[in-house]
């Protein structure tokens, strides 16, 4: 709590007038970071990809639709269908160091691209299942690997192609991007749930992922040295 009511005076000793005269100097760099991250290509397609992929994050429609189509549709005891979330929530556990660890060793994009392919074939997988069989198991597995490693290839990718001064503004559009996305797919999925079934409402969220990879395409991928705001324009 202290370094958050001071952070200012432990992070330098420089008088608040000369880092841009103040409270309103600091405001102004504040807008033209938020400004330059809202020009930024790359920036711009990464959030795009972080919103579709928002579909399938720990909350929203996992934690609204899952067990009831579970217990509903495929007719499951409710203990078993928690046990079934559960293992929905460990395979999400090890995605991100799953898929951090291919990021760091081979391309980013393409990285993300893969976790995309993954989680639009997993996700059709998952919707069309009808009964409990160990392919259930097996769909719902790969569905927890793909859809919970969106957060963190984004983040990686945003400080490859983010400069250090705008990474606080990039960081926050980013998170408040996928937080508004997650209750409009709740909705969406909710309606197409209730209009067309399960099968269907999945369906939709993976041809989003596979837009999303298109997207991607129009990417540049980022070198050794992280890429200037201006690079990516």
């Amino acid at each position: 709590m202290p370094y958050f009511l001071f952070g200012d005076a432990v992070k330098s000793k420089t008088p608040v007038a000369t880092l841009g005269e103040g409270k309103r100097g600091r405001a102004f760099q504040g807008w033209e970071a938020y400004k330059s991250c809202l020009k930024n290509r790359n920036f711009m397609v990464i959030s795009m990809v972080l919103m579709v992929g928002a579909a399938g994050m720990s909350g929203g429609i996992n934690t609204t639709f899952l067990v009831p189509h579970f217990v509903n549709d495929l007719n499951l005891d409710v203990t078993y269908a928690a046990f079934l979330f559960t293992l929905l929530q460990l395979a999400g556990l090890v995605a991100p160091m799953l898929w951090g660890w291919a990021s760091d060793r081979f391309s980013r994009v393409g990285t993300l691209q893969l976790s995309l392919l993954v989680s639009a074939i997993s996700t059709t997988w998952l919707g069309w299942m009808t009964s409990m069989s160990g392919w259930l198991l097996v769909s719902l597995s790969f569905y927890g690997l793909a859809v919970h490693s969106r957060q963190s290839l984004t983040q990686t990718l945003l400080t490859d192609i983010v400069d250090e001064q705008a990474m606080d503004a990039a960081f926050s559009l980013n998170y408040a991007i996928g937080f508004m996305s997650g209750p409009f797919w709740t909705l969406l999925t909710g309606w197409m749930m209730h209009k067309y079934g399960f099968g269907y409402a999945f369906s939709l969220i993976a041809t989003y992922y596979f837009l999303a990879m298109i997207a991607l395409l129009f990417t540049r991928e980022p070198g050794t040295k992280k890429s200037r705001m201006g690079a990516a324009e």
